[in-house]
């Protein structure tokens, strides 16, 4: 079952209410909650997590009744495994993309003309994500840098 709460913050200040460190003469103990409210579930994999929130209780109550629901399908098989590859952007996945490429390929100049040709094309089209790409996008890309001899 999950949980929301906020943590306790102990903090050491004067009379005047400035900060110090633990252990300063003149210092007393001030306990204070925190201003965001945290959620504590359990993952996919049964591991208890810890998540920060949001300062509105009753959000914070929808993000981690979501972040528990989320597990509960994952547990169960009913989320995409590509998931995590549609939230990663383009560019990312296109650093990977050129470091295999090196590790397979024998020319350096082979594999930094691929990545900046792709590159052009996803700064080109305006592409983020996996799911922004449309082949028409591409092909009106190439059709512009072939007009302007670029391509």
């Amino acid at each position: 079952m999950a949980r929301l709460f906020k943590l306790t913050i102990t903090r050491y200040v004067d009379p005047q209410g400035r900060r110090y460190k633990k252990g300063d003469p003149g210092t007393s103990k001030k306990r204070v909650k925190s201003k965001t409210w945290r959620g504590e579930y359990r993952d996919a994999d049964g591991t208890r997590k810890t998540e920060s929130l949001c300062s509105n209780k009753e959000a914070a109550k929808q993000l981690l009744a979501k972040l528990e629901r989320e597990a509960q399908y994952e547990r169960a098989g009913l989320t995409s495994p590509f998931e995590k590859h549609h939230k990663q952007l383009l560019v990312s996945h296109l650093q990977d993309f050129a470091t295999t490429l090196g590790n397979t390929v024998d020319s350096a100049d082979y594999v930094q003309s691929i990545e900046s040709r792709c590159r052009r094309i996803i700064e080109g089209c305006g592409f983020r994500y996996i799911g922004d790409i449309s082949a028409n996008q591409v092909q009106q890309s190439l059709a512009g840098l072939k007009r302007e001899g670029l391509g």
